[in-house]
């Protein structure tokens, strides 16, 4: 009885040995959502930063990283610089907002990053400068207007293409349907676009963004507190952030369309990760049913959402960016082309890591500080 029971044992062991390197292996195909799974696709087969991944170096060098970041600067002005008619910032308001972005910057340790509510490039340099991070000629600021607020990147990656200001959209992007037409032609904050060697070098082409908001447009002469024109003041922004959004989908696609150019956008959408005019962006997922050759075509001209790309390894979202009225919102992203997705063949890099720094949003954030979270995501490039 023993030597059969032994037998049982020994039978069943063997044949463990033999299922678990096939239950590792993964075949081909796609994710519910149409999503392109390799042979080993990272995101759907661990939640470990650092579990090696098929396109990963096997040489005994570690690979090179990435790391992107967004930051809303809430109106960073000069002391004595005005800011929507007023004067913001003393000197001393300013020496201490300087520090606590200059502290920021040091702590995120980005190689790029994306800004929003720059009101002056001399205080956006000055800022960096006191990161240690970042020579006031690693900061780009391609354009500036008399009282209205910028975007802008600083980055420490060599620059390939010098920073330039997009303010009109493309040809043919103005809105139409049926027998009205929306004339909107220009981002209310240009577009920052610039291209950089990424830590492999291979070049990457990068947007810097900061869609219109949510508040309500009211036109002169009309009452703010009245609840039908209020609705008609969010239609109009809505209108106007729905227009920039596809002007800048029309970029990106340029971009990415049939090349294996990695598209990185960032900034300040002003709407949530599944809101239409995010989606606009970055593009929608292939419908399962489509041919394998119509998937790629999608998947070719597609941006992941770095907030997804973490979700899919976490087994909670607690993730909020902005808070207004007590409603927490995820309004800042990093969107990324497949090559930057690792989930891709196509991919030269693996997500790695995203971080939200929030708790400076408890209570009512002081204007030395912000009013948005700091987003940061890193990547791991594949050689």
């Amino acid at each position: 009885m023993h030597h059969a029971t032994r037998s049982i044992w020994r039978v069943l062991a063997l044949s463990l040995a033999l299922l678990l390197p096939l239950a590792a292996c993964k075949s081909g195909g796609t994710t519910s959502n149409g999503t392109p799974v390799t042979d080993q696709d990272p995101i759907a087969t661990t939640s470990n930063p650092t579990q090696p991944t098929p396109n990963a170096p096997t040489d005994k060098h570690a690979s090179k990283h990435l790391s992107l970041a967004t930051f809303n600067l809430l109106n960073f002005h000069e002391a004595g610089g005005l800011v929507y008619g007023k004067a913001m910032y003393d000197a001393d308001t300013y020496n201490r907002k300087a520090d606590w972005v200059g502290s920021q910057l040091k702590r995120m340790d980005a190689d790029l990053v994306g800004f929003q509510e720059v009101w002056s490039a001399k205080a956006l340099r000055d800022a960096a400068n006191r990161s240690g991070k970042y020579k006031g000629n690693q900061v780009y600021v391609p354009i500036e207007r008399e009282n209205k607020p910028v975007v802008a990147l600083a980055t420490t990656l060599d620059v390939v293409e010098e920073p330039t200001a997009i303010v009109e959209f493309p040809p043919g992007m103005d809105v139409s349907m049926d027998d009205a037409k929306v004339t909107i032609s220009t981002f209310s904050r240009p577009v920052v676009r610039a291209t950089v060697a990424l830590p492999d070098g291979t070049h990457a082409r990068v947007y810097v963004a900061h869609l219109k908001s949510k508040r309500p447009t009211i036109l002169p002469g009309e009452d703010k507190y009245d609840p039908a024109v209020k609705a008609l003041g969010h239609t109009r922004s809505l209108l106007r952030r729905a227009s920039e959004a596809t002007a800048l989908r029309w970029l990106v696609v340029q971009d990415m369309k049939d090349t294996q150019t990695p598209v990185i956008v960032i900034g300040d959408l002003n709407d949530g990760v599944a809101s239409v005019t995010t989606r606009i962006i970055a593009g929608d997922e292939p419908y399962y049913a489509l041919s394998m050759d119509k998937k790629r075509k999608v998947w070719d001209v597609l941006m992941y959402s770095t907030h997804e790309l973490n979700t899919k390894r976490n087994y909670r979202d607690v993730y909020y960016t902005h808070i207004y009225n007590q409603r927490y919102e995820t309004l800042d992203h990093i969107l990324v082309s497949e090559e930057l997705s690792g989930l891709s063949p196509k991919s030269i890099a693996r997500f790695v890591s995203l971080d939200v720094w929030n708790d400076h949003l408890n209570g009512h954030p002081p204007k030395t500080q912000s009013d948005h979270a700091l987003v940061v995501t890193r990547f791991q490039m594949n050689r």
